[in-house]
């Protein structure tokens, strides 16, 4: 589990964003979702150089806001994940910033 801008539950395969006070600014930025595979080949072919999958997102696509609070899940993919880097960033000029940020290592 993380604790930060948002709380991030790993159940089976999936993943949930859960904030309990939440506002309409607190889901505008994107999130960025990075899946360390305990096996390279696992990942698709475009994504085997980088040694990473991105399953970023907008709140909007997998969301709900309901009773002041924020709720996003996210399906993983099947292989054997090693680590989960996500949070949420912002672009700053011509770079990114993220707002926070968060790791879960997984048994291998």
């Amino acid at each position: 589990m993380i604790r930060s801008g948002f709380d991030v539950y790993l159940n089976g395969n999936t993943l949930a964003y859960v904030r309990e006070t939440c506002a309409r600014g607190d889901t505008e930025a994107r999130f960025f979702l990075h899946l360390w595979p305990v096996d390279g080949d696992d990942l698709p072919g475009n994504r085997k150089r980088l040694g990473f999958d991105n399953l970023g997102f907008s709140f909007v696509w997998v969301g709900a806001v309901f009773d002041g609070r924020c709720m996003a899940k996210v399906t993983l993919p099947g292989y054997a994940i090693a680590r989960i880097d996500t949070g949420q960033y912002v672009r700053a000029g011509g770079d990114f910033r993220r707002l926070w940020e968060g790791e879960i290592r997984l048994g291998q």
